[in-house]
């Protein structure tokens, strides 16, 4: 997770298209991921969302 561009590259002629290598989906060494913009997907498509919430050292909870 701390180097992601290792693990996840841009899809060649697709702008905004990422893909995991194969081993990135937990429990399945064999498959990958593939992420687009959201805006892109169509009514009831699967889709998987990356995202890294960092809390300010200012806020105590």
């Amino acid at each position: 997770m701390n180097q992601p561009s290792e693990w996840i590259h841009p899809v060649e002629d697709k702008p905004l298209t990422f893909i995991t290598d194969p081993g990135h989906v937990s429990g399945y060494d064999f498959l990958t991921r593939t992420f687009t913009p959201y805006y892109k997907l169509g009514e009831m498509e699967w889709y998987y969302m990356y995202n890294r919430i960092k809390l300010k050292d200012s806020v105590n909870l």
